[in-house]
């Protein structure tokens, strides 16, 4: 589990995403964008997690390793904490027919790192950054920066 600048009046984010270098890449951003990011590889840990704390934010891939899916952390996630914003992201969803629970956002896979955070910004800043974070929003050159370093970085398996 990956806890990263935690305080009171900073939002906490649920990230569950396998691919280790994709997990990486969206907590530095959601970090950036001034959140605490507790960062998990399977919906298994993501749904014991939900009992920790309240979360602002819940992100989920559909498909992790274990026996839930993202779908079963993104329906308890409506259930349990119904003000928490709940993303499921996928790039193959053979279930793309299947119903979310009311009022979560889906994001396909795959999409531009000014994309992400145009879409996280817009979508949650209301309730997730300080007004202060928005109007200094992330500078592409930032961006690219971390991109870069994660491309730099020994693949971890």
């Amino acid at each position: 589990m990956t806890e990263s600048r935690q305080h009171a009046a900073t939002p906490s984010v649920l990230l569950v995403e396998d691919e280790p270098a994709l997990r990486e890449l969206i907590t530095l951003l959601l970090e950036d964008l001034g959140a605490a990011v507790t960062a998990l590889p399977s919906a298994d840990e993501g749904i014991a997690a939900l009992k920790l704390k309240p979360w602002a934010l819940v992100i989920t891939d559909v498909r992790t390793p274990g026996v839930s899916t993202g779908l079963q952390l993104a329906w308890i996630a409506r259930r349990d904490l119904p003000v928490t914003v709940v993303i499921v992201t996928s790039g193959y969803h053979p279930q793309i027919n299947e119903a979310l629970p009311h009022g979560i956002r889906f994001l396909p896979k795959p999409w531009a790192l000014e994309a992400f955070i145009e879409w996280f910004v817009l979508t949650s800043s209301t309730r997730l950054i300080s007004a202060q974070r928005r109007d200094d929003r992330v500078p592409r050159y930032c961006l690219a920066n971390r991109g870069q370093q994660l491309l730099n970085r020994p693949r971890l398996e």
